[in-house]
């Protein structure tokens, strides 16, 4: 008897995940998950706001309008987790996702990206070197940190000849590197460096060179039924072709 009431429960918790939940107005609903990034994601006041934050909100806007509810995350979740929950439910989203072939077999991609971020350096104010490419940073073997585990350190270490720093784990810790002139580049993308430098105790900057710009996006699970991927399709693709999605992007980028 025990084992069956354990088989039961685990039936209907699996059961839980890939339903989506239908809220007492007889709408359908829809989870959107935060991540702990900033200024992708930023709590003021008791209020989410940021870069997704904003898309976040204006998203619930539309999609009430469609029948579906959007319920925006109040706690900010590490990335693996995020992944984790978005994979294994049908009625959770995630805004600000790269690109890879992995992420592409466990998720679907919306059809709009959302954003564009580019790679680029930081580096403390007095730093004279301008990089204009990775053959320049090779070239000149200007050691480049990155911050350990990222796709951007992952794709700095691709380019031949460029001496990457990545024993570094913490966006503070870089920044700290940074400003006491221990580290002089600093390679992640223009969303976070914009950001960080601008509110760090250091004197620092961001380079204006580019290295290379990637989409973002946002995913769900691939279990996700058409009454709520279809309403969430055509609100990013309405809000692309009106200039909504740009007006909020234009608030970071």
């Amino acid at each position: 008897m025990l084992k069956l009431r354990a088989l039961l429960s685990i039936s209907t918790l699996c059961l839980l995940l890939l339903v989506p939940v239908t809220n007492h107005a007889g709408g359908h609903q829809m989870i959107a998950l935060v991540q702990d990034s900033k200024p992708k994601y930023l709590f003021e006041n008791g209020e989410l706001t940021g870069l997704c934050g904003d898309l976040y909100r204006a998203l619930a806007t539309h999609l009430e309008e469609k029948g579906v509810v959007l319920e925006i995350g109040q706690v900010a979740l590490p990335i693996k987790r995020i992944l984790k929950q978005v994979e294994s439910s049908a009625n959770k989203i995630y805004c600000g996702a790269g690109r890879n072939a992995n992420r592409e077999k466990r998720f679907v991609y919306a059809a709009t990206p959302v954003y564009e971020v580019s790679n680029v350096v930081a580096a403390h104010v007095d730093e004279p070197y301008l990089p204009n490419s990775f053959d320049d940073l090779a070239s000149d073997k200007v050691p480049v940190g990155a911050l350990f585990g990222t796709s951007s350190a992952s794709f700095l270490k691709k380019q031949p000849g460029v001496e990457v720093v990545e024993q570094i784990y913490s966006l503070d810790e870089a920044l700290k590197l940074l400003g006491l002139k221990r580290l002089r580049l600093f390679y992640y993308h223009d969303l976070g460096l914009n950001y960080l430098t601008k509110n760090s105790e250091y004197s620092l900057k961001v380079l204006p060179t580019k290295f290379r710009s990637t989409p973002q996006w946002i995913i769900y699970g691939k279990t996700m039924p058409s009454e709520l991927s279809g309403p969430l399709e055509e609100v990013l693709a309405e809000m692309e072709r009106n200039g909504q999605l740009q007006r909020i992007i234009s608030n970071y980028l």
